[in-house]
């Protein structure tokens, strides 16, 4: 097991220098214009499905969801392709992403889940390459990674809001502002591309099978826990925009902004604990606060405490752990391909989802979250596994041995 990073690219502490320089200063715009546009994707969508009087809405939320995790299951691939065609070209896939969701704005919200798939596909592409760009910089650590993270929350808190007013002016207006959020970031990304990174030696197909080899068997638990993470989110963003009786702005700011502020707040103290317990660890205690809040608000519970189980900054957590347990596994030169692994769990979650969604049907709040339960469930036993199993061959290793992130030299 090695770590990624900054050994490649010269003197020490390098990705200090970087994070407070010009390339990261665009990076970290980049980063605040793909959390805004997811933000407002996602408050939009979900209000619009919210609102419809439909009886299967809960099983619609939930194949949008499926159709927006999909593209993502070609995520390692396009991460490999990335690491070795050249990460700076790859990063111009937001450009699909952005005509797509201009074009969503004049179709009706039950074909929404087809546009997703459109939308995800480019975003795939480029994320996992923004994603390789940074990981490959910070060298597997939590802290400088949670920094970037950070922009994202802020950008998510932003949309929330601001999806509330542009809402006014319909559909196409609010789809156009997510697609020239995404547009920006990619062109940005573009033009700031870190030259260090252009000197890279371009990794081997048997380097793909040896990195998807070490990381198997956390992927499955991992892609388990993010099919009932997703099933979580849109099961409770539904619920809230319910019990607020359709207040498009207060959605908006419980949805969006609040949590993204809370999620900005909690990035570095994510980073800081990946950095000092296995992250491993973090990302199974993160499953099982989801697993318990999925457990309490199906219980007959006031609104103020689903707002604040609603609220608990967890995703920042789950982010964090789950990329930098990819990127230290494995080399400088895979780390699209690291970032690509997360997300085809995430997409391939997406497939768990669309049987779930035919589960569930016109179930509604409660089903949703029992299937929801089940999937976390599952996982957390596998991590829980992984750990114990991992602590066994690392017993009478000095510390944490290659799992905690080496000092600069």
């Amino acid at each position: 097991m090695r770590y990624s990073g900054c050994d490649g690219l010269g003197e020490e502490g390098r990705w200090r220098d970087w994070v407070v320089g010009g390339s990261f200063r665009a990076y970290y715009l980049a980063s605040y214009l793909t959390g805004l546009m997811i933000s407002v994707y996602y408050t939009y969508t979900r209000a619009i499905i919210g609102g419809l009087d439909y009886g299967g809405k809960y099983g619609l939320v939930v194949f949008l969801a499926a159709m927006e995790s999909i593209p993502g299951l070609l995520s390692v691939i396009l991460g490999f392709v990335s690491d070795v065609a050249g990460r700076r070209n790859a990063l111009l896939a937001g450009l699909v992403s952005s005509l797509i969701l201009v074009a969503t704005g004049f179709v009706e919200p039950r074909l929404y889940p087809i546009m997703a798939l459109g939308i995800f596909t480019g975003y795939t592409f480029f994320w996992a390459s923004l994603y390789g760009v940074i990981l490959d910089y910070v060298g597997g650590r939590g802290k400088p990674l949670s920094l970037f993270g950070l922009s994202g929350s802020l950008g998510w808190s932003s949309g929330g809001v601001l999806t509330g007013l542009i809402s006014n002016h319909g559909p196409l207006a609010v789809f156009s502002f997510a697609g020239i959020s995404i547009g920006l970031a990619s062109v940005i990304s573009y033009v700031a591309f870190p030259k260090g990174l252009a000197f890279r030696e371009k990794p081997k197909l048997n380097s793909l099978v040896k990195g998807i080899r070490s990381v198997f068997v956390i992927f499955i638990a991992y892609l388990l826990g993010s099919a009932g993470v997703s099933i979580y989110i849109n099961s409770m963003g539904l619920r809230l925009f319910e019990v607020l009786k359709g207040d498009m702005l207060v959605y908006g700011f419980l949805f969006s902004t609040m949590t993204g502020l809370l999620g900005a707040i909690s990035r570095p103290f994510a980073g800081i604990l990946v950095d000092k317990v296995k992250p491993e660890a973090v990302l199974a205690g993160v499953f099982a606060t989801y697993l318990f809040s999925s457990i309490i608000v199906t219980l007959h519970i006031p609104l103020l405490l689903m707002i604040l189980i609603w609220l608990l900054p967890l995703y920042p957590f789950y982010e964090t752990s789950a990329l930098t347990t990819s990127s230290r596994r494995l080399p400088s030169n895979l780390q699209s391909t690291a970032a690509g692994i997360v997300g085809t769990g995430s997409s391939l979650s997406g497939f768990v989802n669309a049987a779930a969604s035919s589960i569930i049907g016109e179930g509604g709040f409660q089903k949703a979250l029992v299937v929801g339960v089940s999937l976390l469930s599952v996982s957390l036993l596998l991590l829980v596994l992984i750990i114990a199993r991992e602590g066994k061959q690392n017993k009478g290793e000095k510390g944490m041995g290659n799992t905690r992130p080496p000092k600069p030299v």
